[in-house]
C-alpha cells in the first residue's frame, strides 16, 4: 500500500492505496489498461478532478470528490462495491460503460450532476442531492435499486430496458418536493416502488410524473431516509377513489377539486390518461404524485397503495 499526497497517478492498474489531494484543480487517478480497486481517493475542492479507467473496471473503493465544478468518476468497464461521494459543485458526475452492482452513489447539491449507466444497474444506492438538474440514466435495465431524489428542480430518473425489452424491477425510487421532475421506468417484471416526499402539489409546479408504472407496482410516502410507512407520516391507510375527473393536469389541480381534505385518507382519480395520487396523513401533513396511465382498482394496506 502507497500513500500518496498531492500526486496524480497514471498507471497500468492502481490498487491497495490511498490518495490525498488539496484544493488545486485537476488532479486524477488513472488506470491505462487494468482496474482500479481497494482503493481510498479524497479529492479538495479543485474544479476538474478525476477518476479514470481507460479499459478496466473499479471496485471495492472508496472516492470522496470535493466541492469543485466538473468532477467526475469515468469508468470504462464495470462497477462493483464502490462508494462514490460527489461535492457540491457543478456537472459533477459518474458514468459506467458496463454494469454497476452493489455501488453506493452519492451526489451533493450542485446542480446539473448525473449518474449514466451504460449497461444495466443492480442493487444499486444512489442519492441525488437538492440542485437543480441532476439525472439517472440506466441503459440495460435495472434490479433492486434504491434511488432516492433531492428536492431540486427538473430532476430525471430515466431506468431503460435491457436488450430483452424487460427490466427485472423490483426497484424503489423517492422523489422530493422539486418543480417538474420526472420518473422513466421500463417495462418490468418485479413490483416497483415509487415514493413521493409530502408536501409535492403544494403549488402547480411542485410536481412529479411517473412514466412506465403497471398494475401491482405501489405508491407510498418516502423522504431522503427512504420509504415512510408507518402511520403518522405514512401513506393514509382509508382509500378514497373517484374515477374519472375531468380539467385535472396537475396534482395540485387534484388538491384543489378535493377542497377539505379528511386526515388519513388517499384519494385517487384519472384525468386525461393519467392517475393523480394525493394522501391527507394522520398528522395532516399533505403530499401526492401523478402516475402515467388509469388505474381505478387500486387497494391501500399497511400504508402502500397497490396500483390496479
Amino acid at each position: 500500500m502507497t500513500t500518496f499526497i498531492n500526486t496524480s497517478v497514471t498507471a497500468p492498474s492502481i490498487s491497495h492505496d490511498i490518495f490525498i489531494f488539496d484544493d488545486v484543480s485537476g488532479y486524477f487517478v488513472t488506470a491505462t489498461v487494468g482496474d482500479i480497486s481497494h482503493n481510498t481517493i479524497t479529492f479538495g475542492n479543485g474544479n476538474f478532478d478525476s477518476v479514470t479507467t481507460e479499459v478496466g473496471d473499479i471496485s471495492h473503493n472508496t472516492i470522496a470528490l470535493g466541492n469543485g465544478d466538473f468532477d467526475l468518476v469515468q469508468v470504462f468497464g464495470s462497477s462493483s462495491h464502490d462508494a462514490i461521494a460527489l461535492g457540491n459543485g457543478v456537472s459533477d458526475g459518474v458514468t459506467v460503460g458496463g454494469s454497476s452492482r452493489r455501488d453506493a452513489i452519492a451526489l451533493g447539491n450542485g446542480g446539473d450532476d448525473f449518474v449514466v449507466v451504460g449497461g444495466s444497474s443492480r442493487h444499486d444506492a444512489i442519492s441525488l442531492g437538492n440542485g437543480i438538474g441532476d439525472s439517472v440514466r440506466v441503459f440495460g435495465g435495472s434490479s433492486h435499486d434504491l434511488i432516492i431524489v433531492g428536492n431540486g428542480n427538473l430532476d430525471q430518473i430515466t431506468l431503460n430496458a435491457p436488450s430483452s425489452g424487460t427490466a427485472t424491477g423490483g426497484d424503489t425510487i423517492i422523489t422530493g418536493t422539486g418543480n417538474s421532475d420526472t420518473v422513466n421506468v421500463a417495462a418490468h417484471t418485479l413490483t416497483d416502488t415509487f415514493g413521493f416526499a409530502l408536501g409535492t402539489g403544494a403549488t402547480a409546479l411542485s410536481q412529479t410524473i411517473v412514466t412506465g408504472a403497471r398494475v401491482g407496482d405501489q405508491v407510498a410516502v418516502g423522504n431522503n431516509s427512504g420509504l415512510v410507512l408507518t402511520n403518522g407520516e405514512g401513506l393514509g391507510n382509508t382509500l378514497v377513489q373517484k374515477g374519472a375527473v375531468g380539467g385535472l393536469t396537475t396534482v395540485n389541480d387534484f388538491i384543489t377539486f378535493l377542497g377539505v381534505l379528511t386526515k388519513g385518507d388517499t384519494y385517487t382519480a384519472d384525468s386525461a390518461g393519467n392517475t393523480f395520487i394525493v394522501t391527507d396523513t394522520s398528522n395532516g401533513h399533505v403530499g401526492g404524485v401523478e402516475i402515467a396511465g388509469i388505474f381505478e382498482h387500486n387497494s391501500i394496506a399497511n400504508h402502500q397503495l397497490t396500483l390496479g
